[in-house]
């Protein structure tokens, strides 16, 4: 089944992972460790290199503080991630 652009589910799903990581950066495999199924581990691996975004440059009229949230929260690595109470804590919501 194809979607109004004429992408399959596959297609579609593939480049949003791909969106995802042209902005956060491909998980090294330390940021990896976490996953336990070695297929995707490999289909990470296959994927295109790419660095993590200067939030700053992306974003440069946003409120700095926002901008230390995002780059706190937008992590491969869930054990690396602000949680909610974390985020909450932060400058911007003071």
């Amino acid at each position: 089944m194809k979607n109004q652009e004429g992408k399959t589910f596959h297609e579609e799903r593939n480049d949003q992972l791909q969106m995802i990581l042209s902005t956060i950066g491909k998980p090294s495999e330390e940021e990896m460790s976490f996953l336990t199924d070695e297929k995707a581990k490999d289909y990470l691996r296959s994927m295109e290199n790419f660095e993590r975004r200067n939030f700053n440059e992306l974003f440069p009229e946003v409120d700095k503080n926002i901008i230390n949230i995002l780059d706190n929260i937008l992590r491969f690595d869930p054990n690396k991630r602000l949680s909610v109470d974390e985020a909450l804590k932060m400058k911007y919501f003071d």
